[in-house]
């Protein structure tokens, strides 16, 4: 293993793997349900609604019923860049 001289996202490190385990606290719940149920229990100031996360999505270009497995680090660092000022 090599690892990165720069870390290969722009998110804060902190706020990416606050969603990315909310993201995958649940098995088998889409990233909508994970996200309004688990950003609080890792270091999000509450958790978002469900209408916030799914305006997230949108804005993003992303459907509103993906499951986090489908993502890359990099759409995890891009909605974690939408959400970071509301919630961290």
């Amino acid at each position: 293993m090599e690892a990165y001289g720069e870390p290969p996202v722009d998110a804060p490190a902190d706020a990416l793997f606050c969603v990315i385990r909310a993201s995958f606290n649940q098995r088998r719940k889409t990233l909508a349900n994970g996200l309004t149920s688990g950003m609080a229990a890792c270091g999000a100031s509450r958790n978002p609604s469900r209408a916030e996360v799914e305006e997230a999505l949108k804005d993003l270009g992303l459907d509103q019923n993906i499951r986090g497995e489908k993502l890359s680090l990099e759409e995890f660092s891009r909605i974690t860049k939408h959400l970071e000022g509301c919630f961290f």
